[in-house]
């Protein structure tokens, strides 16, 4: 019989002042990784500080935040949390930024309008969970082989 592999569990921060996107970015989310036989522990916070806070507390693996709600812009945000521990690994996913910033995206930060649509936003939190898979066995494939296993 072969193993099942386990579940992913999936740290999510989302960070949107308005209560409506704020339902939809957590029941996608929820629905995508899901499907993808993962689990969300998705947290809502309600300002920078507390998402920086809740960052450090557990490394998140996906922020999601609303452009709205941040209080810098989107370079400075997306420069904070990658310099935070576990930051660097983080995806980060920004809604209605500040019109497609190049230095976002050179820290790895992917960009949608607000609200985003349904089906384009469970394909994007897809992709991110893929290549966080990707990352956590590559990452597992490094420790076993430190360890002659």
């Amino acid at each position: 019989m072969m193993n099942e592999p386990r579940p992913l569990s999936v740290r999510v921060l989302v960070l949107a002042d308005e209560p409506r996107l704020r339902e939809q970015l957590v029941c996608v989310v929820s629905r995508t990784l899901r499907a993808s036989g993962d689990i969300a522990a998705i947290e809502c916070v309600h300002s920078s500080t507390e998402l920086t806070n809740a960052h450090a507390r557990s490394p998140a693996d996906l922020i999601v935040v609303a452009a709205e709600a941040m209080a810098t812009g989107s370079d400075t945000f997306v420069e904070e949390v990658r310099l935070t521990p576990g930051g660097s690994d983080a995806e980060v996913l920004l809604l209605g930024s500040d019109s497609g910033s190049r230095r976002s995206a050179e820290l790895g930060a992917r960009e949608l309008p607000s609200p985003p649509e349904p089906h384009v936003l469970g394909l994007v939190i897809a992709r991110f969970a893929a290549r966080l898979v990707e990352r956590r066995a590559t990452t597992m494939g490094f420790a076993l082989t430190a360890f002659g296993l």
